[in-house]
């Protein structure tokens, strides 16, 4: 069987921390598969914040979500206090890659990575917009 290859990177631009809850947990009393996108959009929203910017709104232009990948490592239970690390990878001219490294905020252990494919998106006309040089500036390649 194939797997998906995350590489992640040595520098990480930002990090969040969220506490795994309740209703995060499936069956197996571990974190289901599902929630770790969820997590990634915690991040990133968090990550925009920072800045001043939003999913809607980075500089004028708004972010839509073309792919994602999440390569699953160890399980996860309830009240695991979890650090997201996030990157900004391989910019183009409307889009980049956010990679995202799951790890056990206490022992630092690796749970497991991800990464989503993100575009600049310009909602009013339905098409996809060119980055923002603001966004490029913070970022550069």
């Amino acid at each position: 069987m194939s797997r998906i290859k995350i590489d992640l990177p040595e520098t990480w631009h930002f990090e969040a921390n969220i506490q795994v809850r309740i209703t995060d947990l499936n069956y197996g009393s571990h974190v289901g598969n599902q929630h770790f996108l969820t997590y990634m959009h915690e991040a990133r929203v968090q990550w925009l914040s920072q800045h001043g910017w939003s999913e809607m709104d980075v500089d004028g232009v708004g972010l839509i979500m073309a792919d994602a990948a999440i390569r699953f490592r160890r399980e996860i239970f309830y009240g695991n206090p979890l650090l997201i690390k996030l990157a900004v990878a391989d910019l183009g001219i409307s889009s980049f890659t956010l990679l995202y490294g799951f790890y056990e905020a206490n022992s630092m252990d690796w749970l497991g990575s991800g990464q989503t494919g993100m575009a600049f998106m310009d909602y009013q006309n339905r098409k996809l917009a060119t980055m923002p040089q603001a966004f490029r500036n913070k970022y550069p390649a």
